[in-house]
């Protein structure tokens, strides 16, 4: 029989646990922080995650909930920060009721760990597989950022398998890793347990051939992916503040810059960002008069982002293509309205608690200056480009879209041969820009497709279908963000077909809960077959 010197956890008392798994937690917050806020380490989120997660893992802590809720909630408050320049208030509306699978993820780790015994390296990838898919379909906010895979996409190689797997699918074989260095500290803390020097030994097996494997794949691809040039486009960055009525200083500025910085006849597509033409584009003469002389002038359309009103009043975010008429020629309407200043949260809160409702319309229209109720598109649209003698079918994802896997396969399957994403998220910061830069990257190599990023404050780039950034836009003082400039290059286009990903993630990415969930079964039914044989087992006495 193997022997235990016996679980630390055993010999602390209560608050000397509780301190040491909020410690952990709030260590987490910070790694996570930094992962999110710097390029170069996001991975880091990944690994603070997984800090975090480690007191609902290791049994000197034992805490599912308190010991994980502190880091994560100030994780959450620190990244959504700079909303505090609207009103101090801000960060802490947006995060309680945005944050709710900061205490689903614990709860899952938890269960699944308790009912199955397994090594952290098959508990974690399920828990974090089951929570990443659960948090954008089932949460108040369509809450779809920070994702564990997404953010190794400064390491091409490291993310070519994503064609096969997804970014979903990478958070996964990431979180394996990650597992088996979490088997390590419960070996370090729980106690030396013949079954854990196993466990970590098995662990970093399985780690060490998941980070060949996956290397391999990823040099493979990148040597024999095929890029084919696409249609040249003019990304324009104004950095400006968007407001309805800063609109006419936008224009004026956006309007300078095309016709100065882009020489006539150089391009296929003329680009704006999001809120380009904040204020309804199709009632304005004035603006489709500005539009007009700019497509002519230029000899090439221009693709922008405003806003409609719908019959009953309520707004929605639009990506135009505007022909020499200044007449639409293609249109897309925004999926995803992020909540507070896109849309109202808790709609049905108005008819059963209204002065809880009337409390968060009001202080959102404190906070942001209005309280936003717009509707999104039902369709994933594409628009259709004329250029070199061939048409070119593209999807323009604006802002948020773009961290939604299902809607950028549905494009792609649809016949999107690039997607032209369209954004103004440089209010909230780097962290934010980096988020939204890592999810192109991933929906690149998903579908192998180009990306062509265009932000109001930045970054804005392009990437190809191998998921690097081809050319980056440098402003006028040599700033990636917070710059003006323009950038003129060609988009990327892959060879071949439609990927398995873009074939068959319908599938693949809702197979991590259901996994998660046959697991936990699983062990349950287990858990109730042993408890009944030691009954029968036992002798009356």
């Amino acid at each position: 029989m193997g022997g235990s010197r016996g679980a630390p956890g055993r010999e602390l008392g209560p608050w000397r646990r509780r301190l040491e798994a909020v410690g952990i937690s709030l260590l987490g917050a910070v790694v996570m922080w930094v992962g999110a806020r710097f390029e170069a380490t996001g991975p880091l989120v990944g690994v603070g995650f997984t800090l975090v997660l480690v007191p609902s893992l290791v049994e000197r802590w034992r805490a599912p909930l308190w010991g994980f809720v502190p880091g994560a909630m100030l994780y959450a408050t620190v990244i959504n920060i700079t909303l505090a320049q609207f009103a101090w208030y801000a960060p802490l509306l947006v995060v309680p009721l945005l944050g709710w699978h900061y205490v689903l993820m614990p709860l899952l780790t938890r269960s699944l760990a308790v009912v199955t015994r397994g090594p952290a390296w098959f508990v974690l990838p399920l828990a974090l597989g089951a929570e990443e898919w659960i948090r954008p379909h089932l949460g108040l906010g369509n809450y779809s950022m920070y994702k564990t895979g997404t953010f190794l996409y400064q390491w091409p190689v490291l993310i070519q398998v994503a064609e096969v797997i997804g970014a979903l699918g990478l958070t996964v074989l990431y979180a394996v890793v990650l597992g088996a260095g979490v088997e390590w500290l419960r070996l370090l803390f729980d106690g030396s347990v013949s079954t854990s020097r196993r466990r970590v030994l098995v662990g970093g097996v399985l780690a060490t051939a998941i980070v060949v494997s996956v290397s391999g794949y990823g040099v493979w691809r990148l040597e024999t992916l095929e890029k084919l040039p696409g249609p040249r486009l003019a990304l324009v960055q104004p950095s400006q503040d968007h407001g309805f009525d800063l609109t006419p200083r936008v224009v004026q500025v956006q309007q300078s810059m095309t016709a100065t910085m882009i020489p006539a006849g150089a391009v296929d597509m003329l680009v704006w960002p999001e809120n380009a033409i904040l204020t309804p584009y199709e009632l304005s003469q004035t603006y489709q008069d500005v539009v007009s002389w700019l497509v002519r002038t230029k000899g090439a359309p221009l693709l922008f982002g405003t806003q409609a009103m719908d019959r009953d009043g309520r707004p929605a975010a639009l990506a135009l293509l505007a022909d020499e008429q200044g007449e639409v020629v293609g249109r897309y309407r925004k999926m995803v309205l992020f909540p507070f200043t896109e849309r109202r949260i808790l709609p049905w809160l108005e008819s059963v608690l209204p002065a809880v409702s009337n409390a968060i319309v009001d202080l959102t229209r404190k906070a942001w200056g209005s309280a936003a109720d717009g509707r999104a598109g039902e369709s994933v649209d594409l628009i259709s480009l004329e250029a070199a003698g061939e048409r070119w079918l593209f999807w323009t994802p604006l802002c948020y879209d773009s961290c939604f896997a299902d809607y950028a396969r549905q494009a792609a399957a649809q016949g999107a041969r690039f997607f032209v994403n369209l954004t103004s998220e440089g209010w909230n910061g780097w962290g934010i820009a980096h988020n939204q830069m890592a999810a192109n990257v991933l929906r690149a190599v998903e579908n192998r497709v180009g990306v062509a990023r265009v932000g109001n404050t930045g970054v804005s780039c392009f990437i190809g279908p191998d998921g690097r950034a081809e050319q980056f836009l440098v402003g006028r003082k040599g700033r990636l963000y917070l710059d003006q400039g323009v950038l003129v290059e060609r988009v990327s286009v892959a060879a071949g077909g439609l990927t398995f990903y873009t074939r068959w993630g319908s599938v693949l990415d809702p197979f991590w809960p259901l996994a998660w969930l046959l697991a936990t079964v699983a062990g349950l039914v287990l858990r109730f077959a042993r408890r009944r044989r030691k009954l029968v087992e036992s002798p009356v006495l």
